[in-house]
């Protein structure tokens, strides 16, 4: 049985062309030297998924998969679908939605960092980015200016004490 589609989401089905987005994505992963698994792995969206778009598998890409793609590349939804030109910058409207703070990112990782030394562990780099990572995105979920401190320490003992 088929799964009825809300409006809304029949709307944007309609709006949105996978050969454009393929076209698009694979320009702006060729203009960043990226690899399809890179950004996978930066924005935590499953490989197959973005596999599928790139190879116009995906007949309804879900907004909640394009948007994360659209803010890494700093470009509006306009644009990854191919309906704005690339190349022209967001205008000041659209900027509110680039999740990116280089600043709230080196203070999480310089907190991470004390924490490591306070708990006398020394993760791999694998295991220290995520961390990182996620210290980030909560204190950018919760649209904080500095990382949370309480998060950050509870994310490394949790660590600390399983290792």
């Amino acid at each position: 049985m088929k799964k009825k589609l809300s409006t809304t989401t029949r709307a944007l089905n309609l709006a949105i062309k996978p050969p454009r987005i393929s076209m698009v994505l694979t320009k702006l992963l060729q203009d960043h030297r990226m690899k399809l698994n890179e950004l996978s792995t930066t924005l935590k969206i499953p490989y197959p998924t973005l596999y599928q778009l790139v190879n116009q598998e995906e007949a309804y890409p879900r907004l909640s998969t394009l948007l994360p793609i659209a803010r890494f590349f700093k470009i509006t939804l306009g644009q990854f679908v191919g309906e704005e030109p690339l190349g022209i910058k967001k205008s000041d409207a659209t900027e509110f939605y680039d999740p990116w703070n280089w600043d709230l990112f080196l203070d999480s990782s310089k907190l991470a960092n004390q924490l490591f030394e306070q708990y006398k562990i020394a993760p791999n780099s694998k295991v220290a980015m995520k961390l990182i990572s996620d210290i980030y995105h909560y204190s950018i979920r919760d649209k904080r200016e500095k990382p949370d401190e309480a998060f950050a320490d509870w994310c490394v003992s949790q660590y600390a004490k399983d290792n």
